[in-house]
């Protein structure tokens, strides 16, 4: 992606997918990552950020951000 930021909702609606507000934080909070990550320490991370977002829309996203290229 060349700006992730704009082009990641276009990513998802092309993948038949809605762009929910839970999915856009994930990919902010995922993006600000540097480094590996645990799924519970970047729901940590993000709850501490006032992000509120569930393992398992975490576990359910990752194909999609890694397809992303995020």
């Amino acid at each position: 992606m060349k700006n992730p930021q704009n082009d990641f909702p276009e990513f998802v609606r092309t993948k038949g997918l809605r762009v929910t507000e839970e999915r856009l934080r994930l990919f902010k909070g995922v993006s600000r990552q540097k480094g590996h990550f645990n799924v519970d320490d970047l729901v940590r991370r993000l709850g501490r950020q006032g992000l509120r977002v569930s393992r398992d829309t975490v576990y359910r996203n990752i194909p999609i951000l890694l397809e992303a290229g995020v």
